[in-house]
């Protein structure tokens, strides 16, 4: 059972992201695109849970987190790509600009709790939404024009007020994500 907390999208910056979406993928870049029900902002990747037993724990350490979060307001706006440096793109993304101390704040404070169950302290922490995963070379120039071209797109903001646990199920396709669980935040 491999699992992952986050921030569930709301309807409408879910739309504008769908939208900026479509028109990166005019480009014809070989990517594997998100698909748009699976657009979340990650808080804390545990990983394989080694014991499915341990899930009712790691449920009852995600509610004391959410009990101990405050609600927060958070920004979608701006394409760009990981690596953030050099020619080379893997992945293209949306970046949070407003609110992302706030989500940092979450993270820092969930991977402690996580921890015994897999989940890794993360090095450079980046609030972003994955759009798509790079899997050929082909017609980049043309992705790398459609990037430029959404660089400053505001897709949107939104109040994190509550805490997604999603179990991910790999296959060759891509992954199927199920919703285990959700948590309001009700820190003060």
């Amino acid at each position: 059972m491999r699992l992952f907390t986050c921030l569930s999208l709301s309807p409408d910056v879910r739309e504008s992201v769908s939208a900026v979406q479509a028109r990166l993928q005019s480009s014809g870049a070989n990517l594997r695109w998100t698909p748009s029900e699976q657009f979340h902002l990650t808080v804390t990747f545990v990983g394989e849970l080694p014991d499915p037993s341990l899930l009712p724990e790691v449920e009852a350490v995600c509610a004391q987190i959410a009990a101990e979060t405050v609600p927060f307001r958070f920004r979608v706006a701006g394409v760009s790509t990981f690596p953030k440096r050099g020619e080379t793109i893997k992945t293209v993304i949306l970046n949070i600009t407003e609110g992302a101390e706030s989500w940092k704040q979450l993270v820092l404070r969930s991977e402690p709790w996580l921890a015994p169950f897999g989940a890794k302290r993360e090095g450079g922490l980046a609030a972003h939404i994955t759009l798509g995963r790079v899997k050929g070379g082909d017609n980049l120039p043309d992705l790398r024009d459609a990037i430029a071209r959404e660089a400053v797109t505001d897709c949107g903001e939104q109040t994190a007020d509550e805490l997604v646990l999603i179990e991910s199920a790999l296959s060759p396709t891509g992954a199927t994500y199920i919703k285990r669980s959700a948590w309001q935040f009700t820190g003060e």
